[in-house]
């Protein structure tokens, strides 16, 4: 006789999602399923590239999300509830890695669609462990525990599966824009978060269905934005609170901060004033000080030396050892007002000018 506990795992609920996302994340979920099958049953790794992880076997449903989604790091999620519930397949990303359908018998394929269906089994407890996650926003949910049921069951035609369920959050879409970047012969796609965050999106046929059943928006990279190739070069920088790459939240992202370019660049082209020694593309030939040096060496001598008799001699030296001594001073003396970009020494940011100084003790509230 069946518990009448079985009532209380209900399906998740989906009433906030779109029709229009709802089939975007079915046809995601659906393509990777194909992608997975065609690629480990064919060895054809060439037809996903890094959407598949190789000789593992299909990419784990989060780091899967990771790759296609921007801004979606762990690290910057929170956490919801935790609850049983029946989860739709249709929306659930597999990972067959461990086992496939082709590896069980007929009677083992029984066995399983009973025992992995069995709602009663994770009431109590029982049941081989399934812990899913839930993109709540999205309508998007990525198992941790229990990723080989998921296409296994889909083969067979089920359409929920029982699991213990916790809920993340992800950006509104009003957080969010994807820009096209067209200069000359680069071409990318960006994802921009509160316009400030840069994420290069790499696989858009993948993303932008989603995102824009989502409500994110395309456009053109705006002029108001740092350009374009300095976002770039910002991306092989290394991570630091005075760099431009990488965020304190998203910590393991490759992340550019527009805030960070904007307040490097005033930095740098504030005029301050130099001594021309100290100019980047200024080199003193030191001749310079070898002849000032001897120049103001005998001219001293001559100086203490000639009689006082030899007025026009003593002139000379005098007007030699000046001019020795103002050619020594002048390449050292703060004389120039230039840009903060052509001294030597100066901080490209110092850290108390630096937008992610302030960032880091903040929180970052997604919803």
């Amino acid at each position: 006789m069946q518990n009448t506990e079985r009532v209380n795992v209900e399906p998740i609920e989906f009433g906030h999602v779109s029709p229009k996302l709802k089939e975007a994340v079915e046809q995601m979920v659906h393509c990777k399923y194909i992608m997975d099958n065609a690629v480990s049953s064919n060895w054809g790794a060439m037809l996903a590239g890094d959407l598949h992880a190789g000789g593992y076997g299909p990419h784990e449903p989060y780091s899967f999300l990771y790759k296609i989604l921007p801004f979606i790091s762990e690290s910057c999620l929170d956490r919801g509830k935790s609850y049983k519930a029946l989860v739709p397949t249709s929306h659930t990303l597999g990972c067959s890695w461990r086992w496939r359908t082709s590896s069980l018998t007929e009677d083992e394929i029984e066995r399983l669609k009973v025992e992995l269906t069995d709602t009663q089994a994770l009431i109590d407890g029982t049941l081989n462990p399934a812990a899913y996650t839930y993109f709540k926003s999205l309508g998007i949910v990525a198992p941790s525990e229990g990723k080989n049921r998921c296409d296994f069951l889909r083969g067979q035609g089920i359409q929920s599966i029982p699991a213990e369920v916790s809920e993340r959050g992800y950006p509104a879409p009003e957080r969010i824009k994807i820009y096209n970047v067209e200069q000359s012969g680069f071409r990318a796609m960006w994802a921009v978060l509160d316009e400030r965050w840069v994420q290069v999106i790499s696989h858009p046929s993948w993303t932008i269905p989603i995102l824009q059943a989502y409500g994110v928006t395309t456009s053109r990279w705006p002029e108001n934005y740092p350009l374009a190739e300095q976002v770039q070069l910002a991306f092989f920088e290394s991570s630091g609170t005075t760099s431009a790459f990488g965020n304190p939240d998203l910590s393991n992202d490759d992340v550019v901060d527009l805030a960070t370019i904007t307040a490097r660049g005033e930095h740098q082209s504030e005029r301050i004033t130099s001594s021309l020694i100290d100019l980047k593309h200024v080199c003193i030939d030191s001749r310079l000080w070898k002849s000032a040096g001897a120049a103001f060496l005998l001219s001293s001598i001559a100086l203490v030396a000639a009689p006082s008799g030899w007025i026009e001699l003593r002139i000379m030296a005098a007007m030699v050892w000046g001019g020795a001594l103002t050619a020594a001073c002048v390449p050292l003396m703060s004389i120039i007002r230039t840009r903060r970009k052509d001294i030597k020494r100066e901080l490209p940011l110092p850290l108390e000018k630096a937008p992610k100084y302030e960032h880091i003790a903040r929180p970052r509230l997604y919803g």
